[in-house]
C-alpha cells in the first residue's frame, strides 16, 4: 500500500507519527541498539506495557523482530532513523504540532498488551502452563456442570457417559476447535499470523473463567445449595467473564495478525455462536 502513495503522502505520515518525541526516542534506542527487548525499552523509557504497545504499534511499519523476539530497524526504520538524527533535511520540522498521547482506552486496560508479550516471550513454557490452566477449567466446568449451577438444561454425559471426565474433555476440544476456526478465518482472509502465537493468545481467553469457576469450585467442594438469587448472580458472572475472554481473545488477534480490532473482535465473537450452537445441540 506504501508503494502507491506519492512521496508526499507518505511525509505527511511520518510527519504525524514521529511528531511525538516519544516515539522518535523509541526510533533512536532501536537504533543504537540494534536488538532490544520489550522490557529494555520500557526500562528505557519508563513506560508502562500499555504506553510502550501503544507506541511500538504506531512504528511497527519501521521495525521488526530478530529470532529472540527482539526489536531492530527494518529497511524504511533505518532511513527514517537516518533522515530523523543524521540528515540536515529533518523529517519534521520544530514547530510541527505534537500528537497527544492517546489515554489508555478500556481495551487496554482489560486486555493489556504486557500480558500477551510476557507469555509470548517464552512460547513452549506459555504453551505448557497455558494447557495446565485449560485442563483445570475445563475439570472445573466438568464438576460444576455435574452440580448443576451454570443449566440444568444439558449435561453430556447423559449422552456418553462418564460425568466430569467427559465434560472436561469436551471443554477441551472446545477451546482448540475455537483456536482452528480462528485460524481458518485468518487464513481465507489471508492474514499473516504466528499459529503458535495465536494459539497462547487464544488459550489466555481461558483465564477470566477461574473467576467464576473457584467461588463455584469451592460451592461445589463444600456440598452448598445455592438459593436461586445467588445462581442468576453466579449466571451474571458467567456472562461477563465470557464478554472479557473475548475482548482478550480479540485482543491476542489483533497482536498476532495486525488486523484491525474490530474486525479481531467480530472473529472473537465466533465463540459465542459456538457455545450457543453447543448448547443447542446438549439440549
Amino acid at each position: 500500500m506504501m508503494a502507491s502513495m506519492t512521496e508526499d503522502d507518505t511525509t505527511y505520515i511520518e510527519l504525524k507519527i514521529f511528531s511525538n518525541p516519544v516515539r522518535r526516542e523509541l526510533i533512536r534506542i532501536i537504533g543504537v541498539s540494534g536488538s532490544i527487548s520489550f522490557s529494555s525499552i520500557k526500562e528505557e523509557l519508563n513506560l508502562t506495557d500499555g504506553r510502550l504497545y501503544f507506541h511500538l504499534k504506531k512504528v511497527e511499519s519501521y521495525t521488526e523482530k530478530d529470532s529472540q523476539n527482539f526489536y531492530r530497524l527494518n529497511k524504511e526504520g533505518k532511513r527514517v532513523s537516518f533522515l530523523l538524527f543524521h540528515d540536515k533535511d529533518t523529517l519534521f520540522v520544530e514547530k510541527a504540532e505534537e500528537e497527544k498521547d492517546q489515554t489508555i482506552s478500556f481495551i487496554e486496560r482489560v486486555a493489556p498488551s504486557g500480558i500477551f508479550y510476557y507469555f509470548l516471550g517464552t512460547k513452549t513454557r506459555s504453551l505448557i502452563e497455558l494447557n495446565i490452566v485449560l485442563i483445570v477449567i475445563s475439570w472445573l466446568f466438568g464438576l460444576t456442570e455435574e452440580y448443576g449451577v451454570l443449566s440444568n438444561s444439558f449435561r453430556l454425559e447423559s449422552f456418553f457417559g462418564g460425568g466430569a471426565i467427559i465434560n472436561t474433555l469436551f471443554s477441551i476440544a472446545h477451546w482448540y476447535i475455537y483456536i482452528g476456526l480462528i485460524t481458518l478465518i485468518l487464513l481465507i482472509l489471508k492474514a499473516k499470523f504466528n499459529f503458535a502465537e495465536l494459539s497462547i493468545g487464544v488459550l489466555l481467553g481461558t483465564m477470566p473463567y477461574l473467576i467464576y469457576l473457584l467461588p463455584v469450585g469451592i460451592m461445589y467442594l463444600v456440598g452448598t445449595i445455592i438459593p436461586d438469587w445467588a445462581i442468576i448472580l453466579l449466571r451474571i458472572l458467567y456472562l461477563l467473564c465470557k464478554i472479557w475472554s473475548t475482548i482478550l481473545i480479540a485482543q491476542a488477534i489483533t497482536m498476532t495478525s495486525k488486523r484491525k480490532w474490530h474486525e479481531s473482535f467480530i472473529i472473537a465473537s465466533v465463540l459465542i455462536f459456538l457455545d450457543y450452537i453447543y448448547l443447542f445441540i446438549q439440549m
